[in-house]
């Protein structure tokens, strides 16, 4: 999905055999999926990280890399087994392949507008989204741990006592589970509203409890189960993400980069909105005439 006054940088022509496509993920028939969807992309990863950073290339150099029909000819060829693909390629793995990601070698320099995080690259000046790349970091970690049942809880000092609107209520009713498994202790305080003891202990100062919850029980009325729970868990990254016009620190600078290296899709946050862009030295250089 792209982000709103966006556009595609490319399009991908796959010609695939029909019997590896999924058509009975949607009932209207507007979404399908690849049946080795995990394959398919590790090998697509590949070839693009193989194009824009060839080996040993010079950075001040443009290298262009052709890619031939023959480098993608197994996805026409996969079966129920496991797809043909040359064992020389190591397949991509973000954690063990950091000198694969542009944030690799970048050095944090200050903070923009307390909006943007300012770093230096050998390709240029890389500019970093403080709110979407703190998403990203908490919707990943945050993912892992709920699929593992291993929410952290912080109990209040002092309990929180919040009244709800009627659609509120009912909405916060339907979801109370959820919020439950999050981190959240909840009890009935009567007259549609409640009383908070926990929550979870990643999001650290909470001034909005009511805004909070509302937020995330209003994500539980989409229908699709999966997507409902990753909406869920998006808007809790989204709500204790640092925000736009938040000072960060050096240290917390330092940090958030640190984990956005090691996050498994650094380069968006969870809705598709880029976390940085890179304003390229030659770019720069002519803005200077130089």
């Amino acid at each position: 999905m792209l982000p709103k006054h966006r556009h595609p940088l490319a399009l991908l022509f796959i010609k695939i055999s029909p019997e590896e496509i999924d058509v009975n993920v949607h009932p209207s028939k507007i979404e399908v999926r690849f049946r080795q969807e995990k394959e398919v992309l590790s090998e697509f990863v590949e070839a693009i990280r193989k194009a824009l950073y060839p080996p040993q290339a010079d950075s001040d150099i443009i290298t262009q890399v052709t890619r031939t029909i023959e480098d993608f000819s197994y996805i026409g060829k996969i079966n129920t087994g496991k797809p043909e693909l040359n064992k020389d390629k190591a397949k991509y793995s973000p954690e063990k392949n950091l000198e694969d990601n542009i944030l690799r070698e970048i050095k944090p320099l200050a903070q923009l507008f307390k909006t943007y995080i300012l770093a230096e690259h050998s390709l240029g000046l890389v500019m970093v989204d403080q709110h979407a790349a703190h998403e990203r970091v908490l919707y990943e970690s945050f993912l892992k741990k709920y699929s593992a049942g291993k929410i952290e809880k912080q109990r209040l000092l002092k309990p929180e006592v919040i009244l709800f609107t009627p659609d509120e209520w009912a909405a916060m009713l339907e979801n109370i589970e959820f919020l439950e498994n999050i981190g959240f202790e909840i009890e009935d305080f009567g007259e549609e509203s409640i009383i908070i003891r926990t929550v979870p202990l990643f999001i650290g100062k909470m001034e909005n409890f009511k805004e909070y919850i509302a937020e995330i029980a209003d994500a539980g009325r989409i229908s699709d189960i999966n997507k409902r729970r990753d909406e869920m868990i998006y808007r809790v990254a989204c709500t204790g993400a640092v925000k736009a016009g938040d000072l960060m620190l050096e240290e917390e600078i330092k940090a958030l980069i640190e984990k956005l290296k090691r996050a498994d899709n650094p380069r968006t946050c969870p809705h598709g909105r880029p976390t940085y862009i890179i304003l390229e030295k030659r770019d720069i250089e002519k803005k200077f005439r130089r």
